[in-house]
C-alpha cells in the first residue's frame, strides 16, 4: 500500500544526500522513493495529498516510507517548512550539511555539466564575480529580509544559487521555526564522507529502529576513496558477504563524485577556494553556534 512518508531528507543540494539515501535503502525496515518528489516546494502542493501519495513507494506495515527531495531546504519556496509540519506533524527529518566552499566548486561542476548554467566563464570568474556581488548585496541585510534579498537576486541571475545555497543559517532557523532538532538531524558531511558507518548508525537511532547497517558494512572504495556498502549476513555460523555496492559510478543516469573522488579531474585553484572561505566564514560561526556544534 501507499502512505505519506515517516522520513523526509530535506538537503542540502551536492552534500551527499544521494549517498545516504543509497546507504539507508539497504535497511529493511526502510522504502524509499527513488525520485525526487518536490511536492512541497512546487505547485504540485496544491494538488493534494493523495496526488503526493501516489508518488511515493509501496510500504507494508512493518516499512518506513522515506522520500528525498534536496530542494526542499534551500531558498526558492519560503512555505516548504509550514507546509510539511502541517501536513505531517510527526515526520523526521533528515539533512546534510557540507563544507560550502567544496559545495559551491561541487555545484558549479555539475551544473555546468548539466548545462543549466547561464554564466560562461571559468570557476575562478564565478567566484570572483558572484561572491563581490554577493558581499554588496547582503553588507547591510538584517537575518529577516536576507531570504527577501537571496530571493529577488535569484530571480534575477538564477546561477546566484550555486553561491547562496551554501549560506546555511538562514535556511536552517527558517526549519527550526516549525521543527525542533528532536525531528531533524543533522549530518554533517564531511563525517559522512569520511566515518559513514558511525553517521548511518546514529541515524538510524534517531529514526528509532534497530540498527542493520553496521560499520563494518562501509568498504572504502581504493580507486575513488568514497564508500561503498557491502552488507554482511550471518549463515551456520559462517559470515556471508553481499557484492559491493558503490554509488559513485553513475546514478539516475549521471556522475557522482565528480569533486569528491580521489581520481576526480576537477581540481579548483585554492585562491578561488580561500576566497569562498571568507566569504562564507561568518555565515558558518552563526550555523555552529546556532546548533551547537561544529560541522567541518
Amino acid at each position: 500500500m501507499k502512505r505519506l512518508p515517516d522520513i523526509i531528507g530535506i538537503g542540502a543540494e551536492k552534500c551527499g544526500t544521494g549517498w545516504l539515501q543509497f546507504a539507508l535503502q539497504h535497511h529493511p525496515m526502510i522504502k524509499v522513493g527513488l525520485n525526487e518528489v518536490h511536492f512541497f516546494n512546487n505547485g504540485d502542493y496544491f494538488k493534494g495529498m493523495e496526488f503526493y501519495r501516489s508518488k511515493l513507494p509501496n510500504t507494508t506495515k512493518n516499512e518506513l516510507c522515506m522520500e528525498k527531495t534536496p530542494g526542499y531546504f534551500n531558498f526558492g519556496t519560503p512555505e516548504t517548512p509550514a507546509r510539511i509540519i502541517s501536513q505531517l506533524p510527526n515526520v523526521k527529518l533528515w539533512l546534510v550539511l557540507c563544507n560550502p566552499t567544496l559545495r559551491t566548486f561541487s555545484d558549479f561542476v555539475h551544473e555546468t555539466a548539466l548545462g543549466s548554467i547561464k554564466f560562461r566563464g571559468s570557476f575562478d570568474n564565478y567566484v570572483n564575480k558572484f561572491v563581490r556581488e554577493a558581499r554588496i548585496k547582503f553588507s547591510k541585510t538584517d537575518e529577516d529580509n536576507f531570504e527577501t534579498i537571496s530571493d529577488a537576486w535569484h530571480k534575477r541571475m538564477g546561477d546566484s544559487h550555486i553561491l547562496t545555497r551554501g549560506i546555511y543559517y538562514h535556511s536552517l532557523k527558517r526549519w527550526l521555526k516549525y521543527f525542533s532538532l528532536d525531528q531533524l538531524f543533522v549530518v554533517s558531511g564531511e563525517e559522512l564522507q569520511y566515518n559513514s558507518g558511525a553517521v548511518v548508525e546514529k541515524l538510524q537511532d534517531f529514526l528509532g529502529i534497530p540498527r542493520m547497517i553496521l560499520p563494518d558494512d562501509f568498504v572504502k572504495n581504493p580507486d575513488t576513496g568514497l564508500y561503498c556498502i557491502r552488507p554482511t549476513s550471518v549463515a551456520d555460523s559462517k559470515v556471508k558477504y553481499a557484492p559491493m555496492n558503490c554509488y559513485t559510478a553513475t546514478a539516475h543516469g549521471r556522475a557522482k563524485g565528480r569533486t569528491r573522488s580521489n581520481s576526480t579531474s576537477f581540481v579548483p585553484n585554492p585562491n578561488s577556494l580561500k576566497i569562498l572561505d571568507t566569504f562564507f566564514k561568518p555565515y558558518n560561526d552563526m550555523l555552529f553556534e546556532f546548533i551547537g556544534r561544529k560541522l567541518w
